[in-house]
């Protein structure tokens, strides 16, 4: 009878460490299977971010592909103080859906000397004045695409050049970028 408590003993033990195998196997597998999911939610993320990464590349592309904006050539593109003077000029700049706005200090006397002054203005002499191509670095070339800069003063069209207008301080002066 001590034999075959012995091989029960021996039996027990046996199914115990079978059973502690089998455990240790599943708790490996388990494991595996929660380092696998990490792994694989690592490379989700990681193929998101490249993904999302390679969106904006893209878009950036499309953006310098054609659609750049007018602004991308400005000098300026925040509000902004030029010069020295005892007057003051206010100069509004739009084009496209965005405008700053520039207060000058100056001397001078018509609008287009203030301009020209602070190099904010490029342009070719005619027979009716300065004709603005440029203004703070934007061009328009009426010729390639029929857009110009109109002048405005106190949100009124003006039918003189800026070369030609005598400014006061508190008076607003508009150049929008215009495709006629």
């Amino acid at each position: 009878m001590k034999k075959h408590v012995m091989k029960s003993v021996s039996a027990l033990f046996l199914c115990l460490a079978l059973i502690f195998s089998l455990a240790g196997c599943a708790q490996e597998t388990q494991n595996e299977s929660s380092q696998s999911l990490q792994e694989s939610s690592v490379v989700t993320t990681e193929s998101s971010a490249a993904d999302s990464s390679q969106e904006s590349a893209a878009q950036e592309e499309s953006s310098q592909a054609g659609e750049a904006s007018l602004w991308d050539t400005a000098l300026y593109t925040e509000d902004t103080e030029l010069g020295e003077g005892a007057k003051d000029l206010l100069i509004v700049v739009e084009a496209e859906d965005q405008k700053i706005t520039f207060t000058i200090h100056t001397d001078a006397e018509t609008v287009g000397d203030a301009l020209v002054e602070n190099e904010l203005v490029e342009g070719d002499e005619g027979e009716y004045g300065l004709y603005i191509t440029a203004v703070n670095g934007i061009t328009a070339d009426y010729d390639a695409d029929q857009a110009y800069w109109a002048f405005y003063q106190n949100g009124e069209y003006m039918n003189t050049g800026v070369d030609a207008t005598e400014f006061t301080s508190g008076d607003q002066y508009e150049l929008v970028y215009t495709k006629g």
